[in-house]
């Protein structure tokens, strides 16, 4: 590892650049740049003051923002309901992030020798805006249904909500406020139930960045 440290300490900005960019494209072709891309992150890391935060707004956030505006965009022109209610979900991270962004600088206010927060924040108000968009829309699933069923004679009985699925919706709300208050335990729970490796990973190096995420 030492030797890989002082191999990217000692790339030009352009060679940088480069290598990025590579890894960034085969990033896109079928997720095969996932490891290199996360490993120059890990060493840009390790550099005094680093550029991290911009590499990932530039490889990532950027592609990610121009794909919901052609989606949004493309929604508009076909005038096709589809398009809008797909991306109501990524329209909504939008404001979500500013709320995140809100209540860590009121933390850092308060605790300016605690590292940032606002990845965490934002899996967190994400997952309890979700589910209690879930809630309200199961509610009114179990009022509309019966009308559908007696009008059309059709059985939509595995579409009511059942009491697992609050209870698991329960669980969610409860793990993602932990993780709000900044708990160890909940974001940890929370990271292993996306079932994503690439947060998995990204959530590892979170905490250990941390020292009030990681373990004592």
């Amino acid at each position: 590892m030492e030797k890989l440290q002082n191999w990217y300490k000692e790339l030009s900005k352009e060679r940088k650049i480069f290598v990025y960019v590579i890894s960034f494209l085969l990033l896109a072709a079928f997720g095969f740049g996932l490891i290199p891309f996360l490993v120059l992150i890990y060493l840009e890391l390790g550099l005094p003051n680093n550029n991290a935060k911009k590499i990932m707004m530039y490889f990532l956030g950027g592609p990610i923002a121009l794909f919901l505006a052609i989606m949004l965009f493309l929604g508009l022109v076909n005038l096709n309901y589809h398009y809008p209610f797909v991306i109501f979900f990524e329209i909504l991270l939008i404001p979500i992030f500013f709320i995140s962004k809100k209540l860590d600088r009121n933390h850092k206010a308060s605790h300016p020798e605690d590292k940032g927060y606002v990845w965490g924040y934002f899996q967190g108000i994400t997952i309890i805006t979700l589910n209690i968009l879930g809630l309200i829309a199961a509610f009114f699933i179990s009022q509309t249904l019966p009308e559908f069923e007696q009008k059309y004679n059709i059985d939509f009985a595995f579409l009511y909500p059942n009491a697992f699925g609050i209870i698991i919706s329960l669980f969610f709300l409860i793990t993602a406020y932990g993780v709000c208050q900044r708990l160890r335990i909940p974001f940890i729970i929370l990271t292993i139930f996306t079932f994503n490796p690439v947060i998995w990973v990204v959530n590892y190096f979170y905490i250990k960045r941390r020292p009030y995420l990681a373990k004592k």
